[in-house]
């Protein structure tokens, strides 16, 4: 059995998120369309569950660098490259 490593980033949604979904939820109780502010920000999830739209914008997939020098299993993130509104790298092992 192998183990298989993620990088993910973990978006901090307080803020910009809950005043986004405030206004998607003002559009829907009043049937209007969304505003493109809106697509933009939920892009095709903006006619999913709220639940579900925190769960899929919480998290991102992270590129990195994968190395074993000397039988160590090495994984780089460079940092600088991650959005603004990332606030932590989780790193997930599986078996």
């Amino acid at each position: 059995m192998g183990m298989s490593t993620y990088v993910k980033g973990v978006r901090d949604l307080s803020v910009k998120f809950d005043m986004m979904m405030n206004i998607k939820k003002v559009c829907d109780k009043a049937e209007v369309s969304y505003p493109a502010e809106l697509h933009e920000y939920f892009g095709d999830m903006i006619h999913e569950h709220p639940d579900m739209i925190r769960s899929e914008m919480e998290e991102m997939d992270i590129k990195y660098i994968e190395t074993h020098p000397d039988t160590s299993d090495v994984f780089e993130v460079d940092l600088s490259k991650l959005p603004e509104d990332v606030s932590k790298v989780r790193f997930i092992l599986s078996y």
